[in-house]
């Protein structure tokens, strides 16, 4: 499965936007031209080692959903196709029935398979998929952290920069408050070079900022970006010049948003999430 610079970054936008609406879509329409997988390339499925004893330690239909997904990744499943049918599936994976129907409806929620009644299982295309989370999942797998990092972080720059002028409209004194907390919070983890706690008031700084626009939909869409984004916040945070510049930015951010300005808040917002882009670019590993 390949995967470009503009299918990720559009994908993932219109995913998160759905994902955060909860809308869902029955999509039977879309089975018109499938085709059944090749019955050679299951044999993959077999090999795979996969038992109800060896998958113990995780509940058995995340471990079918994962075995699925990695069909998906390396194209033995690929858009369009019929998934063998439930028994035959289970059987394949050493699981029972009931856990492959599980893992079969759990994967049809987040619209990556399709069940068309008296048809079959198929495999959506990716921009049909709703859930944020397993489509960034998906992506991880075959791009590099550095390039994971450089498109989640433009997705982040286009949600938090409307964000934050919001935040300036709409922030009460305790979002005020907030905001000096986790920036004062944070210029001591800084000081004292502890990553964790660095990362974290991060986090809780860019979180205060969701919470002052009073939508209740960003922050939940922002999660999975901000999880995602755990490991490539280590890389660079751990860097000295990075930790100071983000202090300048969020203290230009803190002082737009005071005296509300929003289009000042936004243009922080912008600058502060282009320099962590190119930090990303610049410090996160490319393998």
């Amino acid at each position: 499965m390949t995967f470009t610079r503009h299918s990720h970054l559009g994908g993932i936008l219109h995913q998160a936007m759905l994902w955060a609406a909860a809308s869902l879509r029955s999509g039977e329409e879309r089975a018109s031209t499938t085709r059944l997988v090749p019955t050679h390339r299951l044999a993959i499925l077999g090999h795979a080692g996969r038992t109800e004893e060896s998958m113990a330690r995780r509940p058995l239909a995340d471990e079918a959903i994962d075995a699925i997904l990695d069909q998906i990744v390396d194209g033995t499943f690929a858009p369009g196709e019929a998934l063998p049918s439930e028994q035959d599936l289970a059987n394949l994976l050493g699981v029972s029935r009931p856990t492959m129907r599980e893992a079969v409806r759990a994967l049809t929620d987040r619209g990556i398979l399709n069940v068309v009644h008296g048809r079959g299982t198929y495999v959506t295309e990716q921009r049909e998929w709703r859930d944020l989370p397993t489509l960034i999942n998906v992506v991880a797998r075959t791009t590099s952290p550095r390039e994971l990092g450089r498109q989640l972080t433009e997705v982040r720059r286009m949600i938090e920069v409307g964000a934050c002028g919001l935040a300036a409209q709409h922030r009460t004194d305790e979002d005020l408050d907030a905001l000096r907390t986790c920036l004062a919070d944070y210029d001591r983890a800084a000081a004292r070079e502890d990553i964790e706690e660095v990362v974290r008031l991060d986090l809780d700084f860019h979180e205060c900022i969701l919470r002052a626009t009073g939508n209740p939909f960003l922050a939940p869409v922002m999660h999975s970006l901000t999880d995602a984004l755990q490991r490539s916040r280590r890389v660079t945070s751990a860097q000295v010049e990075v930790r100071e510049r983000a202090t300048r930015h969020h203290r230009d951010i803190l002082r737009a948003i005071k005296v509300r300005d929003a289009e000042a808040a936004k243009n922080a917002m912008r600058a502060h999430m282009t320099q962590t882009r190119d930090d990303i670019v610049k410090f996160a590993s490319d393998h």
